[in-house]
């Protein structure tokens, strides 16, 4: 094979290796799912699909709520959990599992973003490298909580 034969070759690869990585990670269909869900933390819920239905692990999407050895991490948890029990929650699963195996969404209770409403009760901060619409939520208390260096844009 000549030179530019090897050189068109390996561009080809690349290119549909790209493609195929791209849609693998990003073109994922988004799923609609609805059913129970627990506070695992203020980020990430258990939900279990109604009907008998699948488990899922989900991490809430554009949000950062402290870990539960955090200071405020235990109120985060609480409050979520107490929004959760005993409702109908919808989730939008957005993209392919992280690398800890979560999905990524958005979750509702009564139409209203549960991530939002943390954000607002001062629980919760816009993790702004994956979106912005949790910034105008945000009041004085939850600009005190720190912002992790992942949720710096890149």
């Amino acid at each position: 094979m000549s030179k530019l034969g090897l050189v068109l070759t390996t561009a080809v690869v690349a290119i549909v290796s790209s493609w195929a990585a791209m849609m693998y990670f990003f073109e994922r269909p988004k799923q609609t799912i609805t059913g129970s869900a627990v506070a695992f933390d203020g980020d990430t819920l258990e939900f279990y699909a109604s009907g008998g239905g699948d488990r899922y692990t989900i991490r809430l999407d554009a949000l950062h709520a402290p870990e539960l050895h955090e200071g405020g991490g235990i109120a985060a948890r609480d409050w979520m959990q107490k929004r959760l029990k005993g409702r109908l929650v919808e989730c939008t699963i957005k993209s392919q599992p992280d690398q800890f195996g979560r999905n990524i969404g958005r979750c509702t209770v009564d139409g209203k973003d549960v991530a939002a409403e943390l954000v607002a009760e001062g629980l919760g901060r816009a993790c702004v490298r994956y979106g912005r619409q949790y910034l105008k939520y945000e009041v004085p208390r939850s600009q005190q909580l720190r912002v992790p260096s992942y949720c710096n844009p890149e």
